[in-house]
């Protein structure tokens, strides 16, 4: 019966968590059959259910859960790149040229940064790229 519950409530949300309890309670059950005493059944359960989730989860999870959207955009993150219109946050100005292309920028500490300053790409902020000076 723990089995069915949990297997529905699994199948509502799919988070990929009740399912292996659901599995735990399934081992519990055919235990039963066994004619396992009840304190061997949970236990079962138990040992079950967490090496199940311990050792499946992640690889589960890895090849199931694509509710995150890689683009090609991460490939700029820790880039380098140049300044190619001074960057400034008060006028709201600021180019750099990164891999060829050229983008928005501004400056993760809201500096200015001149022209032909060698810049690494922080992260990306919408169309934007939030950078930083390369200290050498």
């Amino acid at each position: 019966m723990l089995f069915l519950v949990l297997a529905g409530i699994e199948a509502a949300t799919l988070g990929l968590f009740t399912i292996w309890f659901g599995l735990g309670a399934l081992a519990g059950f055919f235990g039963a059959l066994a004619g396992l005493p009840f304190l061997g059944q949970v236990i079962l359960f138990m040992i079950t259910s967490t090496v199940l989730l311990i050792y499946t989860r992640p690889v589960a999870a890895k090849y199931l859960n694509t509710k995150v959207k890689r683009t090609n955009v991460d490939r700029f993150l820790g880039e380098k790149g140049v300044v190619i219109e001074e960057i400034d946050a008060i006028n709201g100005k600021g180019q750099v040229r990164v891999l060829g292309q050229v983008w928005s920028a501004q400056a993760q500490n809201g500096e200015k940064i001149a022209v032909d300053t060698e810049i690494e790409v922080q992260e990306i902020s919408g169309v934007k790229l939030i950078v930083k000076k390369v200290v050498e």
